[in-house]
């Protein structure tokens, strides 16, 4: 039985003592007192909730980071989707430069060799071929994208 004294708690133990034979000897009653069981009890339900808010914030943590990791991917993926327009519009871009720079360098190149055959002055060659071999090198630097 279940016994209360003030404020503390007791287990009231009643055994009957038999002898060999099976015949009634005494009566053996104790008491245990569950002030120990009490402090016990309180002490791992202490742990229990100190190591379930660990638990709690750990999962915390590990949700963050993976909402910090999924942001990661979501901007890797629109960096990759910003690189390739980048390089559709640098192809577009030196497409359209290299059309008018060939028909640039191919109308400079006619001319000049239509001027050697006249007499004309060295300046002026000196200049056509300058604006020749310029449009070369803009022509290489469209043709490297």
């Amino acid at each position: 039985a279940l016994l209360v004294e003030g404020k503390e708690r007791f287990w009231e133990v009643s055994k009957v003592l038999k002898n060999e034979q099976g015949e009634k000897l005494g009566l053996i009653i104790m008491e245990l007192s569950l002030t120990n069981i009490d402090k016990l009890t309180q002490h791992t339900i202490f742990q229990a909730y100190f190591w379930l808010v660990v638990v709690i914030i750990i999962v915390i943590l590990l949700v963050a980071n993976h909402a910090r990791l999924f942001q990661y991917i979501s901007l890797y993926q629109r960096l990759k989707e910003v690189d390739k327009m980048k390089d559709e519009f640098i192809s577009i871009a030196s497409h359209e430069l290299r059309s008018p720079l060939i028909s640039i360098k191919w109308y400079i190149d006619d001319a000049i060799g239509q001027l050697t055959k006249d007499k004309v002055s060295n300046n002026l060659l000196k200049s056509l071929r300058i604006i020749s071999v310029s449009a070369e090198r803009l022509n290489d630097l469209v043709m490297i994208y």
